[in-house]
């Protein structure tokens, strides 16, 4: 009774199944809330949070993240260890006709409609969980670009900032002390990954990599950048850095790309 699968790369732990609701959002968050109840008594409990309804698992804090994009699109965020829960909950409302799976036809079709999940709510869902929060800080600017962002491709989103995580825990590892943030980014499976923006990029548009961090206002050069050309819905760059002291990474810009950027033959965007 399950959704249509994607399997996130080895860096995320994370399966993703794709749904139709067949009542209401607000009446199906409520139904996920009852069915926890009954099925998992004591063991778990469900967060309403916007447009998501999270069940987390009490035991070891790994959840299950339903997030109602649309009226008509469910998608289920599964941690691998909850995929016998995860199953038997959809199911059950599955069975219960609250909603229903969405075929692989079908999901091609709601992808030529352009049914997505907003960046901020991608990043979001991200910041709740524990693994994001011990490893990662998310300044305002980027909160900011997030909110603005009309970036439509929110599978790669979610594989990059599972990712970034990634490479923020091979950062810390002391073990890695000598080997390059290139090197770190590539193990981590950040590709399009630039340690540093161009010249025309700092003297001229320096404000398109500004961010305001402990008190003071800096350039965060290192980015990652997800899609091609320079159109925002396709087009999305994070800008960090890695603080030594706290042992963090810092995500200071998110959403459209810094001004003086170019573009490569294949069409993604350099600085």
């Amino acid at each position: 009774m399950r959704g249509v699968i994607t399997r996130t790369p080895m860096t995320t732990s994370n399966l993703t199944w794709n749904y139709r609701p067949q009542i209401a959002p607000k009446a199906l968050r409520s139904k996920i809330r009852d069915f926890v109840r009954t099925m998992f008594k004591d063991m778990a409990g469900t967060t309403i949070d916007g447009s998501q309804a999270i069940v987390t698992f009490l035991a070891d804090q790994t959840s299950i993240y339903f997030n109602l994009v649309s009226d008509r699109h469910v998608t289920v965020n599964v941690a691998s260890s909850r995929v016998k829960e995860a199953g038997r909950l959809c199911g059950a409302l599955v069975g219960q006709k609250l909603m229903e799976t969405i075929h692989e036809r079908e999901s091609q079709v709601r992808k030529a409609e352009k049914t997505f999940e907003p960046a901020i709510d991608v990043l979001r869902r991200f910041m709740c969980q524990p693994d994001f929060q011990e490893y990662i800080v998310v300044l305002d600017e980027a909160l900011a670009g997030a909110e603005d962002s009309p970036f439509e491709n929110d599978g790669p989103l979610a594989r990059y900032l599972a990712n970034l995580v990634t490479y923020a825990k091979l950062r810390r590892d002391p073990a890695n002390a000598r080997k390059t943030p290139d090197h770190l980014a590539q193990q981590a499976g950040l590709t399009h990954y630039g340690d540093n923006i161009g010249l025309t990029a700092k003297q001229k548009y320096a404000e398109d990599y500004t961010a305001r961090y402990q008190g003071r206002e800096r350039i965060f050069a290192p980015h990652v950048t997800i899609g091609k050309g320079l159109n925002p819905r396709t087009c999305l760059s994070i800008y960090f850095d890695w603080d030594h002291l706290a042992q963090k990474l810092i995500l200071a810009r998110f959403g459209r790309h810094g001004r003086g950027a170019g573009v490569t033959s294949s069409g993604f965007v350099r600085d």
